[in-house]
């Protein structure tokens, strides 16, 4: 996935879902729960919500955003 794609989900300030290769999905409630790295680095850091700890992906993992309470 493109980091600018996984941007503009975020910049909706609705919900997400993310999808990785792997079929595991990671749900960020608001943006304060995920991280993206600058520049050219393909580093993403999901924060779980209300417990401690986060997980760390790949960019490159990511097969899909959806993005939840979006009009269609």
């Amino acid at each position: 996935m493109e980091k600018e794609a996984l941007r503009q989900a975020l910049a909706s300030n609705l919900p997400i879902t993310i999808v990785t290769a792997s079929g595991k999905t990671y749900e960020v409630e608001h943006q304060d729960y995920i991280s993206i790295a600058p520049e050219d680095a393909t580093t993403v850091i999901v924060y779980a919500r209300g417990e401690r700890g986060f997980t760390i992906l790949d960019l490159k993992t990511i097969t899909d955003v959806s993005i939840h309470g979006a009009s269609a």
